[in-house]
């Protein structure tokens, strides 16, 4: 800094040119640790979502996998259960009694309703999983 100066003591007055430097020397003394430090906090955070989501993906996987299999299983047992035609044609003909036939085509909706649940859970955790393939 360059520049002219003047004070006025009482009876006095004192007057000149002034120069001046300024040397920064704390001004900027943590700013490596405070960088070094929050790359160090990203890298561990970069961490723990890698490992979360590997996590993730692996308990979706296995959800998936025990979901398919519960859909294969219900829409087997929905194929060989699958005799409303026989009902309807047992009915008709007197074999079985209407309370017969109601209690066996609400066992028949009751499994229907379970299979299309589990078919819902097992897309949902399928689309869960395909966001990973992307």
């Amino acid at each position: 800094m360059v520049g002219y100066e003047s004070e006025t003591v009482p009876g006095e007055q004192y007057g000149g040119p002034k120069v001046g430097i300024s040397i920064p020397l704390w001004s900027n003394k943590n700013n490596v640790k405070r960088a070094k430090a929050q790359q160090e906090w990203a890298a561990v955070q970069y961490a723990g979502k890698v490992k979360q989501a590997g996590f993730e993906l692996e308990h979706t996987y296995s959800q998936v996998e025990s979901l398919q299999k519960s859909v294969k299983n219900y829409r087997k047992g929905l194929e060989e259960m699958s005799s409303m035609q026989l009902l309807n044609k047992s009915l008709q003909l007197g074999q079985i009694s209407i309370i017969n036939y109601v209690t066996e085509m609400n066992y028949y909706i009751g499994a229907y309703e379970n299979f299309l649940s589990a078919e819902h859970d097992y897309y949902r955790a399928l689309a869960v999983l395909m966001r990973y393939r992307l």
